[in-house]
């Protein structure tokens, strides 16, 4: 398990001036002027920002804390979980008037109920829509309030029987008190002692919050699990091709989930629709599928027992129907996920598992039935009944979403209490996860194109729209004035690694931009005109082809406009005038930062959420 730990941030202000500079200035920004270069100026914002501290306190760590600390999380989780599924538990009951106990949604559809069927897990969209947006406008030091608003959210969306599971959430929980809490870090000089302290106080406080849970919610597995029956040798390879269905099963959940997310991000960018629009469209289509398919609704793991077969008076699924499921299932997760709702893929990876073993071990037990009088495949080939390879296909499935083949061996095995089924599992297991991790080694090796090079073409115009030139520009920057003498205006260029130059009269109002190509422009003219001035100055160069006229930007222009401006003018980079005072320079590798900078900002807050 890897460590948590939690950065702080303090505020960091730095002032750059050399010894021969006097500071002062106007309009919030610092004016350093040589006292020995009449008329050359640079200016500067001084910004006031969060970074990580260059060193972190160090904290004396008591004897005892480290076991203590373990013992209040590993409480306090457990209490948290406890609550978490009963708030669950006690919404779905409101919604859905117990109707799991009474013989499943199928019940609702058949007597024509279909406005609730679409309008609870609807509802519950416009509820974690809400929840969404008053979580996003805390601050960030806000964690407490904000993990709390996630847990509600996310028992609405599973209360209402969207399709996520409440393992996820769950995790959450517990890794909000963790952080800071558990993972006491060991004083360098007990370094061989580090992983020694870490992993104790990690296993008593799972330990603890495993008690605590068990206490609150009972002992009792989640869903019923069948006799396991492993009836011959010949069978291991049945169940190797049982793995390769799962990891097949499992990246396409992978991939559509991905695919989701990307259709979901561009239909905001290319509509402009906001972010709180999606849930409630997410909660509407998941109504709308289980209209037809029911058992793609999160109603605990009844859904589970229906595919096991388990349930009494609950008539079983046909190998249509399992198929049929698998495929829905993993399209109503990912809108899910994609929309914004808040769960897990622990519960769907296992109703995925269950539909794929049970509808293999139905198609394999009909093709054997008819293979059996030809080839008398009785005594060779016994086949076990399709509950056996639904129980393997939930912990293939489990360990190819979530990539925890260990957690799914031993989950299953604990369940079934059958040495049997041991070697069975770890084949299929094992092939279901190198299926999933072969694909995701492939994708990270396959060659990456050069974004560094982009056109700003290659953005979305929305992005562009979004941002405002004064997030992009250059606070950094060179001024100069009229009877400057260029040299200095080179040496000024070079010494802040600037391409150009402010020009500005004495009262710091803007006059025009001087570039680098102008001055070896110029120099170019003058040699061919064997007219080169004694004393070479700003003035001169601005005096022949209009060489210091340029366009304008404004802090509050949107930076699509600001490169439209610049492609007519054919300018790659303009100067940022306020009230006809210089505040900053623009250019296009600035927007280029800037909106690579928002499209990953807002990809990362899609997989957070």
């Amino acid at each position: 398990m890897g460590s948590v730990r939690a950065c702080g941030y303090s505020p960091i202000v730095v002032v750059r001036a050399s010894r021969h500079h006097r500071v002062g200035g106007k309009n919030g920004l610092l004016s350093l002027q040589p006292q020995g270069a009449r008329g050359h100026s640079i200016s500067w914002v001084v910004r006031a920002g969060k970074g990580p501290p260059l060193l972190p306190p160090k904290k004396e760590v008591v004897e005892g804390g480290g076991i203590i600390s373990a013992c209040f999380v590993g409480l306090l989780t457990g209490l948290s979980v406890v609550i978490f599924n009963n708030v669950v538990h006690e919404i779905r009951d409101l919604c859905w008037d117990g109707l799991p106990s009474r013989g499943g949604l199928r019940v609702l559809a058949l007597e024509n109920k279909w406005e609730r069927i679409i309008l609870i897990p609807t509802c519950g969209g416009l509820v974690v829509s809400l929840l969404n947006v008053f979580r996003s406008a805390l601050e960030d030091g806000n964690s407490g309030l904000k993990g709390l608003l996630k847990a509600v959210a996310a028992a609405v969306t599973l209360g209402t029987g969207n399709s996520l599971g409440p393992e996820g959430p769950s995790v959450d929980i517990g890794c909000f008190f963790a952080v800071e809490s558990v993972l006491w870090p060991s004083p360098a000089a007990e370094s061989s002692l580090s992983l020694t302290n870490t992993t104790s106080t990690v296993i008593l406080s799972a330990v603890i919050a495993s008690v605590v849970s068990e206490i609150g919610l009972g002992s009792e597995p989640a869903f019923t699990i069948p006799n396991y029956d492993f009836r011959s040798p010949t069978e291991l390879p049945l169940y190797l091709l049982l793995g390769i269905f799962c990891g097949v099963v499992s990246l396409s959940l992978s991939w559509c989930t991905s695919w989701m997310i990307v259709a979901t991000d561009k239909i905001q960018k290319t509509l402009g629709m906001p972010k709180a629009v999606f849930p409630v469209v997410g909660g509407f289509s998941v109504g709308v599928i289980a209209l037809i398919y029911p058992e793609v609704l999160y109603w605990g793991f009844e859904n589970v027992d229906t595919l096991l077969e388990t349930r009494a008076f609950v008539k079983g699924l046909d190998v249509d129907l399992l198929l049929q499921l698998i495929a829905v299932k993993v399209v109503a997760t990912s809108l899910c996920r994609a929309s914004g709702l808040v769960g897990g893929y622990y519960a769907p990876s296992l109703f995925i598992g269950a539909a794929t073993g049970m509808a293999y071990g139905k198609l394999l037990s009909s093709l054997i039935s008819h293979l059996n009088p030809i080839f008398h495949l009785s005594g060779i080939l016994d086949v076990a009944s399709p509950q056996a390879y639904a129980l393997v296909g939930m912990a293939a499935t489990l360990a190819g979403v979530c990539e925890v083949p260990l957690t799914a061996v031993l989950l299953l095995f604990e369940l079934t209490q059958d040495y049997r089924i041991v070697l069975p599992l770890l084949g299929a297991v094992g092939v279901s996860s190198w299926i999933t991790s072969w694909s995701i080694k492939s994708k990270d090796n396959s060659p990456k194109p050069d974004t560094d090079h982009l056109s700003m073409h290659n953005f979305d115009q929305c992005i562009t729209k979004k941002l405002l030139v004064s997030q992009a520009m250059k606070t950094q920057y060179v001024t100069v004035l009229m009877n400057t003498l260029l040299t200095q205006v080179v040496t000024l260029m070079l010494a802040e690694k600037q391409s150009c130059a402010i020009i500005v009269d004495d009262h710091n109002l803007f006059i025009g931009l001087l570039t680098l190509g102008d001055i070896q422009e110029f120099c170019k003219l003058s040699k061919e005109t064997n007219k080169m001035p004694e004393e070479l100055k700003v003035s001169q160069v601005c005096c022949i082809n209009d060489f210091c006229e340029t366009a304008t930007l404004t802090p509050m222009m949107n930076l699509h406009s600001a490169e439209l401006i610049m492609n007519t003018h054919g300018a790659n980079q303009l100067p940022v005038i306020s009230e006809d005072l210089p505040v900053g320079i623009l250019d296009r590798e600035c927007i280029n930062i800037a909106c690579r900078a928002l499209a990953t900002t807002e990809y990362l807050s899609t997989l957070t959420n």
